[in-house]
């Protein structure tokens, strides 16, 4: 007994074609029951006289479809996947075998090749969880990303001392921006939020891949290999700005002062003013301008030399001066003289 495979919709069509034939229906009461028109039954009972119920079938069922990848350029797939290209997701093997193999194929067809070998993904792909999505910025210069960066310290970490004091004082960098009128994103908020993980998935798994696909294992042939790698990589994935016109502001006058570490410390006596007068011993902040260091050699190198100089906005804290400069002006007052006299401003 022969078994015949067939479709849902193609499972009712024998019982009522049957009944058309030996007229106790009409075609019109078979096409509106199968949802067909009158002219496919007539077709299908012809069909049907021929070859019964498996001339029904769909003939191209079983059949390999005349758009299928050929065998051999199947082949050469599997075989460039486990070996030169062992490794690389399937986006990544799909544009590498488009570029350099002029192999026209698409990802899911690399998918489905890489799933009959019997090899893993790469990384392992779970549903993700529903959220919206926010808007990119608009125009080139609204958003800066520094994370990563050994420089630049500002996030939501306290120290003890922050912590007991109460109100948190912003690192040099956050009062560079606080100056400038520029916010902050901190790390782990909400906008926040993957920004940095999404962009290290590719970028870190491609890196690798690249590597290792033309054999580089030093620390220097890296890195003569990066500005390449990082011209591809912005090709493939940069996202034009919706608003072309740039919003980078232009660089202050007094930018030297902005970008400066600021420090407070005891001062043995306070630079003389213009009218030379000098101040007494007090606490006042001081900045620590940055330097241009020669280039550094190794890891250990990637630090930043400072120098210290001068601030304009010295003692800021009038309670403090005042206390402080009472008992200096006490011993050092010529006799005549009253207290809360001229000799009490300093320069």
């Amino acid at each position: 007994m022969d078994t015949i495979t067939m479709s849902g919709k193609e499972a009712p069509r024998p019982g009522m074609l049957e009944a058309s034939c030996d007229e106790r229906i009409t075609n019109g009461e078979a096409a509106v029951a199968l949802h067909l028109t009158v002219r496919q039954v007539q077709r299908l009972k012809g069909r049907y006289r021929e070859g019964g119920a498996a001339g029904l079938v769909h003939r191209g069922r079983g059949q390999p479809s005349p758009q299928r990848l050929a065998d051999p350029v199947r082949a050469q797939i599997a075989t460039l996947m486990a070996t030169v290209y062992a490794g690389f997701t399937d986006a990544h093997l799909t544009e590498k075998l488009r570029e350099d193999h002029g192999l026209a194929v698409s990802r899911p067809t690399v998918r489905r090749i890489r799933r009959r070998l019997g090899r893993p993904a790469t990384r392992d792909h779970r549903a993700r969880p529903h959220r919206q999505r926010r808007l990119r910025e608009a125009a080139a210069g609204s958003l800066v990303q520094i994370d990563g960066s050994p420089l630049v310290r500002d996030d939501r970490h306290w120290t003890l001392a922050e912590e007991l004091q109460g109100p948190r004082h912003p690192t040099h960098l956050g009062r560079i921006l606080q100056e400038r009128g520029v916010g902050f994103i901190a790390a782990h908020s909400p906008q926040a939020q993957g920004r940095v993980e999404r962009l290290w998935q590719p970028l870190q798994d491609r890196l690798v891949s690249e590597l290792r696909l033309r054999g580089i294992s030093t620390r220097a042939d890296a890195n003569a290999f990066l500005p390449a790698f990082l011209a591809d990589f912005n090709r493939r994935f940069t996202v034009p700005p919706r608003t072309p016109t740039a919003v980078w502001r232009r660089p202050p006058r007094t930018l030297a002062q902005i970008l400066s570490c600021r420090y407070s410390c005891a001062w043995p006596g306070i630079t003389p003013s213009p009218s030379g007068r000098a101040g007494c011993s007090c606490r006042a902040p001081r900045s620590a301008s940055p330097t241009s260091p020669p280039a550094p050699q190794s890891a250990a190198d990637q630090g930043m030399t400072f120098s210290l100089t001068h601030t304009y906005d010295i003692l800021t804290d009038h309670r403090h001066r005042s206390r402080v400069c009472a008992g200096s002006e006490a011993r050092s007052r010529p006799a005549g003289r009253a207290a809360g006299g001229p000799d009490r401003v300093l320069g």
